[in-house]
């Protein structure tokens, strides 16, 4: 089960353990080994060096839920009653091990000073999470950029980020449209789908279900925020993607597939979309077309994940 922010009061001040910088001399040891790996396949090392990141990241975390119990944590988190909560990763874990591979040798002060910089998390809510996912700078300028206020437990202050380390999120294809929160996505539904709602809403729980999270899409219009569509992002990364699918409210689906994604033989329901990334369209009208619908979600969630 995703976690909450009532599992710890984040008003609270953070305070260093005495062992995080055993944790962390110990996770960067890990991470230089796997660098020095030879005769492994990419993929292994990459795969590893990703659970390196998270040892790192959670190093500084105090118990009993280091994985959340850290220093930097949102306005959104601190406000909310009861909301789901990520440990987000600010620069992606992609990202960092992309530039920790672009080096044969990396000298142990600047592997350090690099890990210190850019292997930093903060707790996000989930719709945070959405939103951060469509900004198109790193670190944290993302969250300038998504108008998300960050509070720091240890300084017990609001952090100022302006002038922060960032770099362009070259390699992340993200939506820049903005998000509703605080909105009832379900009543939404129910109010613009028509007879397509009960579906729509079911698709929307099969992705909760999925470890994504579904969130409307926003207007320029304050007077009418909402949009034609509600998105869908993965959960489980806890690092900025893009949508997986773009639901809209006739019923058609867009998903982050390419036609070379689907089975063999195809599936019916499914056709070909003129988008270079969101290549594949189903338009939900029915049980078996939803069914189609979910399958195709299933795909584009997996798809996203291996690519890390």
């Amino acid at each position: 089960m995703p976690a909450t922010n009532r599992l710890i009061d984040f008003s609270t001040p953070y305070v260093e353990g005495s062992g995080v910088q055993a944790l962390r001399a110990s996770s960067l040891h890990l991470v230089r080994q796997l660098l020095e790996l030879r005769d492994v396949q990419r993929r292994h090392q990459r795969e590893l060096l990703s659970i390196a990141l998270w040892k790192w990241t959670e190093a500084p975390g105090a118990k009993p839920y280091p994985k959340y119990n850290i220093r930097y944590v949102t306005r959104g988190v601190l406000a909310a009653d009861d909301a789901k909560i990520n440990h987000e990763h600010v620069w992606p874990r992609k990202w960092i091990i992309d530039k920790l591979l672009s080096r044969r040798d990396w000298p142990s002060d600047e592997l350090t000073d690099f890990l210190d910089t850019h292997g930093v998390a903060c707790v996000v809510t989930i719709e945070e999470h959405a939103s951060l996912g469509g900004k198109q700078r790193m670190g944290w300028q993302r969250y300038v950029d998504a108008g998300i206020d960050v509070w720091d437990r240890q300084l017990g202050r609001w952090a100022e980020f302006r002038g922060a380390p960032s770099e362009p999120a070259d390699d992340v294809d993200a939506d820049e449209a903005p998000v509703v929160v605080g909105v009832d996505l379900e009543q939404v539904i129910r109010e613009r789908a028509g007879d397509k709602q009960d579906l729509l809403i079911e698709l929307a729980r099969s992705a909760e279900r999925e470890m994504a999270v579904p969130v409307l899409g926003s207007t320029r219009d304050s007077a009418q925020p909402v949009g034609a569509y509600f998105r869908i992002h993965d959960a489980q990364i806890e690092e900025p993607t893009p949508a997986v699918a773009y639901v809209h409210w006739s019923g058609k689906v867009s998903f982050r597939l390419t036609h070379n994604d689907l089975p063999a033989g195809g599936l019916a329901g499914a056709t070909p979309a003129t988008h270079q990334k969101y290549g594949v369209a189903c338009h939900v009208s029915d049980n078996a077309t939803l069914r189609t619908a979910q399958h195709l979600l299933y795909l584009a969630l997996a798809k996203l994940r291996d690519d890390l």
